[in-house]
């Protein structure tokens, strides 16, 4: 009777140790999953964060290239204004010189006239 008595509690207390040894390797795995997942969104985020600056990055990268195009560009439109009017004022001039020319021809000429007027009444 004692014998049974204590197999049975031997039995007893063997089948507690195997439920808390189970019980705690379930929840040590519980645990390693839980850091597991808070790993993995940690490092979503990570991952999340640097997409994001990337965005960002390409993002000032593209609104560099569109300011230094428009600067090019406003810079070439103003230099093509410059030509523009360089050219303009000369041509201005070149109209002036050649009517001063033409100015000094008729002079001659009138000039030349007046002379044989002249000539021909003395």
């Amino acid at each position: 009777q004692e014998q049974k008595r204590e197999a049975e509690q031997d039995d007893d207390t063997a089948v507690l140790k195997r439920a808390q040894y189970h019980y705690g390797k379930r929840q040590e795995q519980k645990r390693e999953a839980d850091e597991d997942d808070d790993r993995a969104v940690l490092k979503r985020a990570h991952n999340f964060g640097k997409r994001q600056q990337q965005k960002r990055e390409v993002e000032q990268d593209d609104d560099t290239a569109v300011l230094k195009r428009a600067q090019y560009h406003y810079g070439k439109r103003q230099e093509q204004k410059r030509e523009a009017d360089e050219d303009d004022d000369r041509a201005v001039l070149k109209r002036a010189h050649n009517f001063g020319k033409r100015q000094q021809q008729k002079r001659e000429v009138d000039e030349d006239d007046d002379r044989a007027v002249l000539k021909r009444a003395l």
